[in-house]
């Protein structure tokens, strides 16, 4: 049996500070055990206190609390409430926390079969950046997303748990909290800047590289790094680009593949620079995972559409190929930049396609005239934001650069057809753009139904099947 889970059971039938009396265990983690217990009042709770070697540090004690706060500070129903905190007759902290009912999401992803449905995971991932939307304004950096910190409860509201080993940045970014010089977080979901344990390079994108890793675990089943051992996760995350998650699951729609990859690149630079930025591309591909990012500025139904500051992403072919540099660059079918065109660029395209139409209408009556037969060209376009009818980019399987950063148009982009001879592009109307941000509280049933029975009620499982140090 293991020690910490040893010395939990040993704490069973206690009762902390004459108002908690512990009843069972709920899970062991790296720092600190959770129990299900009661209240003198009759209200059940969950405690989590820390483990004994650890709780015997004021200093590691005082964090343990403080930092403990922070889901209290977001005021959002995605976070777990803090209701209380005291330290036992050993001087051993603990925090008081809501007691939730229902499932982790790798719980989930277990007892479904290994893999959740695209929609289904496209729907956490929403919620999810929603609540890390709001802990980066506030500084807030959370260090350990993971399918097992995500919690579903049985009413079907998305929970993210474990906010007590975040990390407050100053407004330069640089930390203020957890200066221990030790390594926190699980080597499963983390990127190479925490792998290689550099406090300075910790920040807001290193939450957007553990959000692509879970989405890679729940759509594929699989950690995105391939290791036996702790340590062989930790030098592969800290060396290895991350892997393609279309190599594990091919049929994976290519636009998901790309949302997944962009968060996963190895260098900071290269992912998405904000969550904010990752979550409006993601409502886009939620419309439909299939169509090229970029071919409508609608939100999906019950959510609310994000502001014109977003970049529009283009699916494009890239003749050059495959890119290999330190960045990492996975294969893909998609390349996610931003193209604007002006209306000056428009006016030359009609002007263009006029005179590509009278050459083309020169050519077939020089051809009849000369009785000679000539089969036309196959025409390329590119699929863009106003496109009424996509290309289908699953059927091109050309692995492709995504190492390009979108840039940040005023309003969606407008088509364009490239080909030698193209016709007219037809007017493309002005989407209506609401700037108002999308409300704390995500809504429930507009997130994508799941397709599996709901999960069965039971209490917060906190155990980490990746143990984090």
């Amino acid at each position: 049996m293991d020690v910490a889970y040893a010395s939990a059971r040993d704490r069973l039938g206690r009762t902390l500070c004459g108002k908690y009396h512990l009843e069972e265990v709920l899970g062991v983690g790296g720092t600190a055990v959770v129990f299900k217990a009661t209240h003198r009042n009759g209200n059940k709770v969950a405690v989590k206190m820390l483990h004994d070697h650890l709780g015997r540090s004021k200093e590691v004690g005082r964090r343990f609390l403080r930092e403990g706060y922070l889901a209290n500070i977001l005021e959002h129903p995605g976070t777990v409430r803090v209701l209380d905190d005291d330290a036992d007759e050993n001087g051993v902290a603990y925090l008081v926390l809501e007691l939730l009912e229902g499932e982790t999401l790798e719980e989930r992803r277990v007892r479904l079969g290994g893999r959740l449905p695209v929609d289904e995971v496209l729907g956490y991932m929403d919620r999810l950046l929603e609540v890390l939307e709001l802990a980066h304004e506030k500084n807030i950096v959370h260090r350990d997303i993971k399918p097992s910190n995500i919690f579903l409860t049985k009413e079907g509201t998305l929970k993210v748990l474990d906010f007590g080993i975040a990390r407050i940045l100053d407004d330069s970014g640089a930390a203020t909290a957890t200066k221990t010089g030790q390594m926190i977080g699980t080597p499963a979901f983390m990127p190479p800047e925490q792998a290689l344990s550099k406090p300075k390079e910790i920040d807001k994108q290193t939450d957007i590289w553990a959000v692509g890793a879970t989405m890679f675990t729940l759509l594929s089943g699989e950690l995105v790094h391939v290791a036996e051992t702790t340590s062989e996760h930790l030098v592969k995350a800290a060396t290895v680009p991350a892997r393609s998650v279309a190599r594990v699951l091919p049929g994976v729609p290519a636009n998901v593949e790309a949302l997944t990859a962009r968060a996963l690149k190895f260098e900071k630079v290269d992912r998405w620079a904000t969550v904010t930025e990752m979550r409006q591309a993601l409502w886009k591909v939620r419309l439909d995972p299939g169509r090229p990012i970029g071919t409508s500025s609608k939100p999906p139904p019950g959510m609310h559409k994000p502001s014109s500051n977003y970049p529009t992403l283009v699916a494009k072919r890239d003749s050059e190929g495959p890119r290999r540099d330190s960045g990492g660059l996975p294969e893909s079918g998609l390349s996610l930049t931003g193209e604007r065109v002006d209306a000056a660029g428009r006016r030359a395209v009609i002007f263009s396609s006029i005179a590509a139409v009278l050459l083309v209408a020169s050519a077939l009556t020089f051809a009849i005239y000369m009785t000679v037969s000539q089969k036309p060209k196959s025409l390329t376009r590119t699929a863009a934001a106003a496109t009424a009818i996509p290309v289908p980019v699953t059927t091109d399987t050309t692995p492709v650069d995504l190492s390009t950063a979108p840039s940040l148009p005023s309003a969606p982009a407008t088509g364009v057809t490239t080909a030698s001879a193209p016709p007219p592009p037809a007017p493309v109307p002005s989407p209506s753009v609401s700037t108002a941000k999308p409300p704390a509280q995500p809504n429930v049933q507009a997130s994508p139904p799941p397709v599996h029975a709901p999960p069965t009620p039971k209490a917060t499982p906190t155990a980490d099947l990746y143990k984090p140090f």
